[in-house]
């Protein structure tokens, strides 16, 4: 591929990614994960006591399951990689991308926790933060393909 092709294809893909009005809509599925996630890590350290990164793990797994539901049929819905492909391929690939922002906002989290003593909660809704813009670019050109649109 050559340099002028490769860039027109980036160029693409940010334009599609970003330049559409699913930002506003992830954004908003994304404040839910973070409820939603912030909830079962509060329930799990406060009712079972785990170590916080177990807690912290089950708090996203709940909200990835719940974000990947509401993107899959409000966020991306139009997009013809969700109306085409097996639900379970697109599950699987959200997991693994979700993997790496997961990575990120764990590591924050118990940093933040860990050497700074910074509250449980506010360092998780940190680490998420850190996550977000990853995740975003992520299951738009991996996940949903919308650079295929």
């Amino acid at each position: 591929m050559t340099n002028s092709r490769l860039g027109a294809l980036l160029l693409e893909m940010g334009t599609s990614v970003w330049l559409s009005g699913r930002f506003g809509q992830f954004l908003l599925v994304g404040l839910l994960g973070m409820f939603i996630d912030n909830a079962v890590l509060a329930v799990l350290m406060e009712v079972w006591q785990p170590p916080l990164v177990l807690a912290a793990l089950g708090g996203k797994e709940a909200s990835i399951t719940a974000m990947f539901v509401l993107n899959e049929f409000w966020t991306f819905a139009e997009t013809p990689t969700s109306q085409n492909r097996w639900i379970g391929t697109r599950l699987a690939r959200s997991h693994l991308v979700r993997l790496v922002g997961t990575g990120v906002g764990v590591s924050v989290l118990m940093i933040l926790n860990q050497m700074f003593d910074v509250w449980y909660l506010l360092a998780n809704i940190i680490g998420i933060g850190t996550g977000f813009i990853l995740n975003y670019t992520l299951e738009s050109t991996i996940t949903w393909q919308v650079h295929r649109t």
